[in-house]
């Protein structure tokens, strides 16, 4: 049905391939910095510092409170839309879907990806998941990111920081949220999460620490806004 709604609507032709879907360029001075990562390797709390050191607004669940607030759709549906994704998404443009004959789930991460847009628009950020690099790809001021972490560490974390699980069912716990994040990046994007190729930049958090996440995405972010201020 989501697929018979952009045929209807002129904006999904079943002949055209993935790479073909139209999405607009835009070139907008202000980078942007988007952040995939594994579960327990400590992206949000570098999220949250890179913000705070370069005053930019830091979305993760602020965004779930943004996409909420205008459309109609509850916030239930927002918080567990990405959690059953098991087969290839729908092509479509992802900024401009149509809603009839769309699915809950696609309606959702449709208004999810136009406030997205919308959110870039407005100048710098960071933008925590939500397939943020991809629904923004075509931009020429993104810095897309993946962090990784190794096993140990992030168990450690999972444990001791989030207190999330316990040494009986932490791996569970830590399969559950890499398999729930990989199977809504690669529903929508039909793309490997993780894959290297897919990012600007992947960082190991145990070997670089959190700290030199922190320094080595913002001498980037900082190196890019100058080169973008000086064209």
């Amino acid at each position: 049905m989501a697929k018979k709604g952009f045929e209807w609507a002129g904006e999904f032709h079943k002949d055209i391939t993935h790479d073909e879907a139209v999405i607009k360029p835009l070139n907008i001075n202000q980078p942007i910095i988007t952040i995939s990562r594994q579960y327990g390797s400590g992206s949000r709390d570098i999220a949250r510092q890179i913000a705070e050191n370069l005053n930019i607004p830091f979305y993760d669940s602020q965004l779930i409170d943004r996409v909420v607030e205008s459309s109609g759709i509850g916030r239930q549906a927002f918080e567990k839309y990405e959690t059953n994704k098991q087969h290839h998404p729908v092509v479509s443009d992802l900024s401009e879907s149509v809603q009839t004959g769309q699915t809950l789930d696609d309606r959702v991460f449709a208004h999810n990806a136009s406030v997205i847009q919308q959110i870039a628009d407005e100048g710098s950020c960071i933008i925590v998941e939500r397939c943020a690099d991809y629904i923004l790809r075509k931009r020429k001021n993104i810095i897309s990111v993946f962090i990784y972490s190794d096993i140990d560490s992030r168990k450690q974390r999972v444990v001791d920081v989030y207190h999330e699980a316990d040494g009986s069912n932490v791996m569970d716990t830590i399969n559950k949220n890499d398999k729930r994040r990989s199977s809504y990046y690669e529903y929508y994007s039909n793309q490997v999460f993780g894959n290297a190729q897919n990012y600007d930049l992947c960082l190991n958090s145990s070997a670089l620490g959190i700290d030199g996440c922190i320094q080595i995405i913002e001498e980037i972010y900082k190196q890019r806004l100058q080169e973008n201020e000086s064209k």
